[in-house]
C-alpha cells in the first residue's frame, strides 16, 4: 500500500500537482515508519521524495530538513560510499545553492562527487552532473576560470558517453558560452552557443523553449559584444529571421493601463521602425525619459500607443523564420498606408 502511495505520487509529481504528491508521499511515510521504524531504507526514500516537492515548491527549508533526514538514515543503513548517500548530498547541495548558500553548497557537491568517483569511475553521467553543479557554483560565485575547469570536465564525460547529439552535451555548450561572455571572451561564447544551438535544432526543431533560450544568449552576446566595441561575424545572417519584442512585466505600468498584455512584436519605436538597420536598444536607451509612440502587432492586430515617459515592457529578440518575418513586415506596410 505504501509503495502504491508513493508511486501515485510519482505520477502527481511528474504532472506538477505538488500538493497531490505530497499527500501521497505523507501517506506512504506514515506506514513505512509504522511498519519499519525510523531506520529503513524505504523511509529514507520518502522523506528524499517529499523533499523534492519541497524543493519544486520553492519550500527550500523544509526541503532540506526532509534531505538531511534521508541522509541520516542512509549513512547508517550504508555508511558513506553509497549513490543513496551521494544523491542526498547532491540534493542538498542544490538547496543550498538555491538559498544563495553557496560555500554549503559546494560542500555537499564535492561530497556527492568524490563518492561517485569512488563507486564509478570518471565516466559516468552523475560524474558528470557533479562537475556541471559545482561549475555552476563557481559560476554564481563569479570564479569564472573555475566554472570553465569543471564544465569542460562535465563536457568530455558527456560527450563520450552520449556523442555529440545529446541535450546533456547541449547544456554543457550552453552553460560554456554563457562563462566565456562574462569573462568577456564573446567569440567564444558566441562559437558554444551555435554548438548548443545546432544540437537542439536537431533533435527539438525550430519551436521549443530550449532553442529558444539558445537564440536569446547568441543574440545577446551580440549585443553586448556591440556595446563594448567588440564586432562578431554573423550578426547579419543571425538577425535576418528574428525580430525585437516588447513583453509587458510588472502591474500597473503605462503599458498595462492601456490594455496592453503579453508578447508584442515592435514595429515602431519613435522614429525607429521595423525596417531599421539600427539597433531598438540603442533607440530605446536615447528615448528615456522622454515622450515616445511605439507600433506593435499581436495575433496580426496591429495598435499604437503614445507614452510621455516609462512604458514597462521588457525588450527582447526572437526568431520567426524568414516567412513569418516577411508577412509581418507586409502587415506593417499595409498598417502604413492605411494611416497616410
Amino acid at each position: 500500500v505504501a509503495t502504491s502511495y508513493n508511486n501515485i505520487g510519482q505520477v502527481y509529481d511528474s504532472q506538477g500537482d505538488y500538493s497531490k504528491a505530497l499527500e501521497m508521499y505523507q501517506k506512504a511515510l506514515k506506514i513505512r515508519l509504522e511498519i519499519f521504524g525510523e531506520n529503513h531504507p524505504d523511509v529514507a526514500t520518502s522523506y528524499n521524495n517529499i523533499g523534492l516537492v519541497y524543493d519544486s515548491q520553492g519550500d527550500y527549508a523544509k526541503s532540506l530538513e526532509m534531505y538531511q533526514k534521508a541522509v541520516k538514515i542512509q549513512l547508517e543503513i550504508f555508511g558513506e560510499n553509497h549513490p543513496h548517500v551521494a544523491t542526498s548530498y547532491n540534493n542538498i547541495g542544490y538547496v543550498y545553492y538555491h538559498q544563495g548558500d553557496y560555500a554549503k553548497s559546494l560542500e555537499m557537491y564535492q561530497k556527492a562527487l568524490k563518492i561517485w568517483l569512488e563507486i564509478f569511475g570518471e565516466n559516468h553521467p552523475d560524474v558528470a552532473a557533479s562537475y556541471n553543479n559545482i561549475g555552476q557554483v563557481y559560476d554564481s560565485q563569479g570564479d569564472y576560470a573555475k566554472a570553465l575547469e569543471m564544465y569542460q570536465k562535465s563536457l568530455k564525460i558527456q560527450l563520450e558517453i552520449y556523442g555529440e547529439n545529446h541535450p546533456a552535451v547541449a547544456t554543457m555548450y550552453n552553460n560554456l558560452g554563457a562563462v566565456y561572455a562574462s569573462q568577456g571572451n564573446y567569440a567564444q561564447a558566441l562559437e558554444n552557443f551555435q554548438k548548443a544551438l545546432k544540437i537542439l535544432l536537431e533533435i527539438f526543431g525550430e519551436n521549443h523553449p530550449y532553442v529558444a533560450t539558445c537564440y536569446a544568449n547568441m543574440g545577446a552576446t551580440y549585443w553586448t559584444a556591440k556595446s563594448k566595441g567588440v564586432d562578431l561575424s554573423g550578426f547579419e545572417e543571425f538577425s535576418a529571421p528574428r525580430v525585437f519584442t516588447a513583453t509587458t512585466v510588472g502591474n500597473g505600468t503605462p503599458a498595462q493601463e492601456v490594455g496592453m498584455a503579453g508578447e508584442y512584436v515592435m514595429l515602431e519605436f519613435a522614429d525607429w521602425t521595423i525596417e531599421s538597420e539600427s539597433s531598438l536598444w540603442a533607440k530605446n536607451k536615447e528615448m528615456r525619459g522622454k515622450p515616445k509612440t511605439i507600433v506593435v502587432m499581436k495575433d496580426g492586430i496591429i495598435s499604437q500607443y503614445h507614452f510621455e515617459n516609462t512604458i514597462g515592457v521588457q525588450f527582447g529578440y526572437k526568431y520567426v523564420g524568414e516567412q513569418e518575418k516577411q508577412r509581418i513586415h507586409k502587415a506593417y506596410k499595409e498598417w502604413k498606408k492605411k494611416q497616410q
